[in-house]
Formats: structure tokens, C-alpha cells, sequence
């Protein structure tokens, strides 16, 4: 069965309005303003081979990736070292965004943000977050699911401060293989990403 791919395009036009909207929010809105309902350290149960790696333009962060994804730098307004890493398939898809400032917004706003306007439709943004611990650190788990080119999506944003700046990772799989997508693949990606400065 073949699976249409994650329209890219629309995804980043999206990536673009995060970081304008989470500038934009009112201070003491802060990502204290959601609960953590869970903490949790990841095991993967299964490690695929991330035998590729991606270093940030800036130098910030490098991350470990399978060899047929392909990685990209993007240029996004407000940030530096922002890159995609999508899946060979086109199913899959990590956003990596390193603000160059602290955002206000809570991390579950910020996520709606990225999933509000087209090509997105039915778009879900649960209010609890969930804490994950990876080598880097605490990140703070805001999940959603949204629809794009018919395609239902399950969507997750991992943030954290670093160096006193939002720092977020949004992965988006489709829902039908998203379990299997957390743990064979971004699990271990995030597993892997290490700040370098």
C-alpha cells in the first residue's frame, strides 16, 4: 500500500508563522501555563541505524539520523540553525528550531500555531504536556493530531531553554504508523542530539 507523502511546502509556510507568533505572545503566558501530566525517560525498543549526522549551520547542535532521510538547513525569521530531516518515504518528519529568543508562549500555542491554517484541517492540540528526558535534557511534550492531504497526522513538539532561548523539535508521522515512527525513529534521533555549544 502506498502512502502519499506529508506536503513539505505547507508544513514549512507553517514552521515560518512559529516563530512569528510565538515572538508575538503576551508575556506571562509562559509554557508554565499547561501541566505536566507525566514524566517519562525514553527507551527506545528498537534502534535504527543512524548512521548519518547533521550539525547546525551555527554550530549549536548536532543530530544522528537514518541514511536515506534527507536533511536540510532552512532560513526561518527568528532563529538560527532551523533544518528539516525527513524520512526517504516522505512520511516522516522532524522540524528542529532553535529560537534566538526566550518565547513567552506556552508550548501547546506554539504547536497550534504551526498546525492552525491550511494545509492543515481538524487540527488538536491537547492543553497537558508531558515531560521527556533525553541526554540533552528535560523537554517539555505538547502532542496533537491534525490532518494534511487527507492524510490524518499525529504530531509532537519537544521543548526546551537553551542558553536561555526556546529551542523546539517538531516530528509528524502518520497517525496509522506514528507509534511505530516514535519509537524507531525519533526516539532514537532525539536520543542522539547533543548541544555542542
Amino acid at each position: 500500500m502506498m502512502r502519499r507523502a506529508i506536503p513539505l511546502a505547507g508544513l514549512l509556510a507553517s514552521l515560518a508563522f512559529i516563530a512569528l507568533l510565538a515572538g508575538c505572545s503576551a508575556p506571562g503566558s509562559g509554557s508554565t501555563a499547561a501541566t505536566a501530566t507525566a514524566t517519562a525517560t525514553t527507551a527506545p525498543t528498537a534502534t535504527p541505524v543512524l548512521n548519518a549526522s547533521y550539525t547546525s549551520a551555527d554550530g549549536v547542535y548536532k543530530v544522528s539520523y537514518p541514511g536515506a532521510w534527507k536533511a536540510d538547513p532552512l532560513t526561518i525569521a527568528s532563529t538560527s540553525g532551523t533544518a528539516q530531516i525527513q524520512s526517504d518515504d516522505g512520511n516522516e518528519l522532524v522540524l528542529i528550531e532553535p529560537f534566538t529568543f526566550k518565547s513567552a508562549a506556552s508550548y501547546p500555542s506554539i504547536l497550534k500555531s504551526a498546525i492552525k491554517s491550511s494545509p492543515f484541517t481538524n487540527s488538536v492540540v491537547e492543553s497537558a504536556t508531558t515531560t521527556q528526558t533525553y541526554p540533552s535534557g528535560s523537554w517539555t511534550v505538547a502532542s496533537g493530531t491534525t490532518a494534511a492531504n487527507g492524510t490524518p497526522l499525529t504530531v509532537r513538539l519537544y521543548g526546551t531553554l537553551h542558553n536561555d532561548q526556546t529551542f523546539i523539535i517538531i516530528v509528524f508521522a502518520p497517525t496509522s504508523s506514528a507509534a511505530t515512527a516514535q519509537s524507531t525513529y525519533f526516539d532514537p534521533m532525539l536520543t542522539s542530539l547533543t548541544f555542542l555549544k
